[in-house]
């Protein structure tokens, strides 16, 4: 009776230190794949600039907030660029500023339909 008890403990310590183990390699040591679009991000900054939403001084602030969302991530993490990232399973860095990825995707839903009207 006393050597079954002693082994659930054994059991039940190594799967505990087991999960540990794991849980600490995933979280800080294995390489994860992060995306960031900043084609999409610069697209935007200069779709506000060209019609004079935001100042020169604005695309500053908004290029040092791109350059610490990117700086500012853990450094178990690699970062590619969106446009060479196809599918799989990767974590998105968010735009730093709301109004610019807003800009971006309205400019980029404008030209797909002057180019559906154009093939019609």
């Amino acid at each position: 009776m006393q050597n079954s008890k002693v082994i659930i403990l054994c059991i039940f310590v190594a799967i505990f230190v087991s999960t540990a183990t794991v849980f600490v390699y995933d979280r800080f040591f294995a390489t994860k794949i992060t995306v960031f679009d900043m084609q999409g991000y610069l697209h935007g900054i200069k779709v506000l600039y060209m019609q004079n939403k935001i100042t020169e001084a604005d695309v500053n602030k908004y290029l040092d907030l791109m350059d610490q969302a990117v700086k500012n991530r853990p450094k178990n993490e690699v970062i590619l660029g969106a446009e060479v990232v196809y599918g799989g399973r990767f974590k998105k860095i968010p735009y730093p500023a709301k109004e610019i990825e807003i800009a971006a995707y309205q400019d980029f839903a404008q030209q797909n339909q002057k180019q559906d009207s154009k093939t019609k």
